[in-house]
């Protein structure tokens, strides 16, 4: 019997075939009750599954193509059949019978070039490019007289010859493959979802048609739309609204965010439904404020695994995430139908503050895989520094500071430390980030070279350090922060003491705010130092507030000078007092050194390890060191890493302070310290307690160390005040006095003392100079030593070094004379044209010795002794 197209497809598949009707029967031939099918059951038996966003993503991204006709019929395995077999005869079928899918609507153009693709295939038509050649099943028709081809907005076309209009044809059809007439209709648009930029500019739509389904256009600048998203990044929905809210809600749909935000809830979602959240939306989410994340997640397993997605996401980006589950939901449902339930707002907000922080423990199967097999060292490197900043986003501790790679860390006393990266840390970090294979896939130890190579990248991707602050601080805008991390808009690392919660700090201070901080800072923390005057109390002050406002002040600090008649006195205990308020820990003292090598050494690690105070306690000889001076008044430090040959740029932020009995301070020092004077004779005790301090009592805390950790809270709370009530007063500067190189410190410190009303600022230089200038007057015993000798004559340093041996030690040294005679000869070289005793030093050129030699001189002039000047003519 000679069959024809369809009847042998359908015998090679062991199937019976009828045309006008699709007739499935069993192996056995036996038929079934009459069952209705979608279209789409027989169009899309091979297609893969789709109904959601993510399949509408899928499918707009492959270019329209036109696809083989399937393999038609498609059976189930128990078929059904609409009416009698036309025949009996069957075979045995030579391969698995599959199952339809469920119907799957139309969501694209590649898709409904398929579906018109397929119903010709099914029908046997004639193919013309798009468009099909059929027998019409609205009226008898011998030879084609229908042709149908894809509707541009989705579903079939169909124009008849005979002049059957296109509702006869539709339910003709419907008729013949087994569907309702409205499955060859377009979908229609039931409602659009904006994605805008943070500005508020539409940049896509996603469309919600029916059949449900999700379509996502862009407009095309002429007004219409382009239906795909070519060139188009992602974008979270109702982005313009995320703009500095803290908490954000995120459900699953557009749908879901807008009944949220309805509520005055922020909601936000990705486009594409579950499974389709990427980095870059949490990155959206961090630029525009946001600092927790509330996930809700649909009640179905895609829903689960979204919300641990978005959870993981955020987490790994610093941002906090809570994952809440809704009591009651039904199966697949979502907050809306949860609120639909009767659940109120109320209710969803107590189930947040009630649902814990997500903590995420990253894995092995977490780690990004990097495989150094037959690869460049560029692209390992890249991988390597990727991973590394994937793992700092969300708590950051490597850090780029002064172009070097830097960790913090925390010593055995929980005191924050910065530590520069060498070479063996830096490859356990990269090995913790990134999971590392070699070709055969076997786990390694990341490359040397990788690990070279990384530490010696000119930039790196990764936050800048500035400095540690462990107490809370205001920012150069005059804004306070508490919260401990690490805040990218200074640059600073906030290392918060467990327990440390200060109490709240108002934003205008009343009179009573700041008479109580006044008294808890001066009548209890400072009422047993005895301060000579009213100055040394208001450095004192100063010295406290730096560390609170050292974003304020754009510029270098002076060195505070703590000094005393006798030992014994308080100045290590008001360090020690100072250093228990701000950074809850004493003070690392660090012996006074004349060698100006060590002092760069001691100072660089100072300040790459992020110390708050530099302290040089019990100094014994004159303050002179070139490299401190330079140190004093520098707000960048260029130096070698010990142990390294590499350079590193460091900004200068911490607070310098000597201590000592009387101290003495070279011409350079003295000008960049301030006086702090302590003085027991003050106090009015017994003449035996002045001679010995260290055996008064009567002190109103005793001892103080432990009352200030116990009352630090208070304390803290107490200098804020003091600035806060500055900053309401509009940030008056002082300026009764300049003090040259740290004019800002001046004006800020200054200003806060004047606004609190303590008096005393600066008033104690002059005094200070005269006391602590010991090398003025040095110098001035020597000339006149020297003039007495050689009168107005020139004189070498050979000369006058028996004189120096006399009246300049600590200018000498302690090392061998010719090191001596060197030194002298650099300090008058120095000092040229300097007046010292009523006397100018002035070097004299073309002075030899006895033997004839050249030698440097100089001769003594006398200032007072008016000088003729010398009438020089006019050149002509």
């Amino acid at each position: 019997m000679r069959r024809n197209r369809g009847s042998r497809l359908a015998h090679r598949r062991g199937l019976r075939y009828h045309r006008p009707a699709v007739v499935l029967l069993n192996q056995r031939g036996s038929p079934r009750a009459p069952q209705q099918h979608h279209v789409s059951d027989l169009l899309f038996a091979d297609a893969p599954e789709l109904g959601s966003q993510g399949a509408e993503e899928n499918a707009m991204s492959r270019k329209p193509v036109h696809p083989e006709p399937p393999p038609v019929p498609v059976a189930t395995r128990e078929p059904v059949t609409e009416s009698p077999p036309t025949s009996t005869a069957t075979r045995a079928p030579r391969e698995p019978v599959r199952s339809v899918r469920e119907p799957v609507p139309l969501s694209s153009p590649s898709t409904v070039r398929k579906t018109a693709a397929k119903l010709g295939a099914l029908r046997r038509a004639t193919r013309r490019g798009d468009w099909f050649d059929d027998l019409c099943p609205a009226h008898p028709d011998e030879r084609p007289s229908l042709s149908y081809s894809a509707h541009p907005s989705g579903g079939v076309i169909f124009h008849c010859r005979a002049g059957c209009s296109q509702d006869q044809v539709k339910r003709a059809m419907a008729r013949a493959v087994g569907c309702a007439p409205s499955a060859f209709d377009p979908p229609q648009i039931v409602a659009t979802y904006d994605y805008c930029d943070d500005a508020g500019v539409l940049v896509y739509q996603v469309v919600r048609l029916d059949p449900k389904t999700f379509r996502q256009r862009r407009p095309d600048g002429h007004g219409g739309w382009v239906w795909n998203l070519n060139g188009v990044g992602p974008l979270l929905y109702r982005l313009p609204e995320l703009q500095g809210q803290a908490t954000v809600y995120i459900p699953e749909g557009e749908r879901d965010a807008d009944r949220l935000a309805a509520l005055g809830l922020p909601a936000t979602c990705n486009s594409g439904g579950a499974g389709k959240w990427r980095d870059v939306h949490t990155q959206l989410l961090k630029t525009a404020g946001c600092r927790e994340a509330v996930i809700l997640r649909d009640n179905d397993a895609a829903g689960a695994k979204h919300q641990q997605d978005v959870a993981r996401s955020c987490a790994a980006h610093g941002i906090t995430a809570k994952l809440i589950e809704l009591p009651g939901l039904a199966e697949k449902g979502d907050i809306s139908d949860w609120l639909d339930a009767g659940h109120t707002p109320d209710e969803l907000q107590a189930l947040v503050a009630a649902a814990p922080t997500f903590e995420h423990d990253e894995t092995e199967d977490d780690l990004p895989l990097i495989c150094v097999a037959d690869r460049r060292l560029t692209a390992k490197t890249r991988d390597a520094l990727r991973a590394l900043a994937r793992a700092n986003a969300r708590t950051p501790r490597v850090f780029q500071q002064g172009g070097i790679i830097v960790r913090l860390r925390h010593d055995e006393n929980g005191a924050p430390r910065v530590d520069p990266l060498t070479t063996d840390s830096m490859r356990g970090e990269l090995d913790r980030v990134a999971f590392w294979v070699n070709g055969r896939s076997t786990p390694i130890d990341p490359p040397t070279s990788v690990v070279r190579d990384v530490l010696s990248q000119p930039s790196y991707a990764l936050p800048p350090l500035r400095a540690i602050a462990e107490t809370p601080f205001f920012t150069d805008g005059g804004q306070l922060v508490a919260e401990p991390g690490y805040h990218a808009d200074a640059g600073i690392f906030l290392h918060g003491a467990p327990g440390l919660v200060v109490p709240t700090v108002p934003s205008e201070p009343s009179a009573e705010d700041v008479r109580r901080a006044k008294a808890l800072l001066l009548d209890e923390l400072l009422a047993d130092f005895p301060f000579v005057d009213p100055a040394s109390r208001a450095h004192a002050v100063g010295l406290l507030l730096l560390p609170f406002v050292r974003e304020l002040i754009h510029g270098a600090t002076p060195n505070h000078a703590i000094d005393a008649p006798t030992a014994g006195t308080g100045k290590g205990l008001l360090v020690d007092a100072i250093a228990l308020l701000t950074t809850g820990r004493t003070i690392e003292v660090a012996t006074e050194s004349t060698s100006d090598e060590e002092i760069r050494k001691r100072l660089t690690a100072l300040f790459l390890s992020g110390a708050p105070f530099a302290l040089v306690d019990n100094a014994t000889h004159r303050i002179d060191s070139p490299v401190l001076a330079a140190a004093l008044t520098a707000t960048r430090w260029t130096d070698r890493i010990l142990g390294a040959s590499r350079m590193v740029s460091l900004s200068v932020r911490t607070t310098f302070v000597v201590t000592g009995n009387n101290l003495a301070f070279s011409h350079e020092h003295l000008r960049r310290a301030v006086w702090i004077r302590l003085d027991a004779t003050v106090l009015g005790i017994t003449l035996e307690q002045m001679e010995r301090p260290y055996l008064r009592t009567g002190f109103k805390h005793h001892p103080l160390a432990p009352w200030v950790v116990a009352n630090r809270v208070e304390l803290i709370w107490a200098a804020l005040v003091l600035v806060q009530h500055w900053v309401a007063e509009r940030q008056p500067r002082f300026a009764a006095r300049v003090l040259g190189s740290y004019e800002a410190w001046a004006e800020i410190i200054g200003g806060i003392l004047g606004a609190a009303e303590l008096d005393g600022f600066l008033v104690n230089l002059d005094v200070f100079a005269r006391r602590a200038d010991a090398e003025t007057d040095e110098w001035g015993r020597f000339v006149q030593a020297w003039h007495e000798i050689h009168a107005d004559h020139p004189a070498s340093a050979d000369q006058l070094y028996a004189l120096a041996v006399v009246y300049l030690p600590d200018a000498l040294g302690d090392k061998a004379e010719r090191s001596q005679r060197t030194r002298l000869g650099l300090a008058l070289r120095k000092r040229t044209d300097a007046i010292i005793a009523n006397h100018r030093i002035v070097a004299v050129e073309d002075f030899r010795d006895a033997l004839g030699r050249l030698r440097p001189a100089w001769s003594l002039v006398d200032v007072r002794i008016p000088r003729t000047p010398v009438r020089r003519e006019p050149v002509s």
